[in-house]
């Protein structure tokens, strides 16, 4: 009635629910599917400057930070973010390369990415 389980069994049965849970981490961690957006700078712009572009480009609800996703805040413009260019923080904060915070267009979220500029 019964199967013996053998320890070579026990093992491929870890190493799959392992890896199945590393999928999932995948689905719900730092990987995301939002569109991106990719801006360049030539260096020094600050989050304020940032701001102004993405709405002059016609996006809205910009919400740029000067923080990282980690595994701990995966959404840091969610409680961390400039909201507005003229936020005095915003203006004197500078914009990184990578990511900096989300932009809404047409309805869409982008993850707004920031590159530096090459000079010519």
């Amino acid at each position: 009635m019964f199967k013996e389980i053998t320890i070579g069994r026990l093992r491929r049965v870890a190493l799959l629910l392992a890896f199945a849970g590393s999928l999932g981490a995948c689905a719900g961690g730092l990987i995301t599917e939002a569109p991106a957006l990719h801006v360049a700078i030539a260096g020094g712009e600050s989050e304020a400057q940032l701001i102004r572009q993405l709405e002059a480009q016609g996006y809205n609800d910009v919400r740029v930070t000067e923080f990282r996703p980690n595994n701990v805040d995966r959404h840091p413009e969610l409680m961390h973010a400039f909201r507005s260019a003229d936020d005095e923080d915003a203006q004197v904060t500078p914009v990184h390369v990578g990511w900096n915070g989300t932009a809404v267009k047409d309805g869409r979220t982008f993850d707004v990415y920031v590159t530096q500029a090459s000079v010519r």
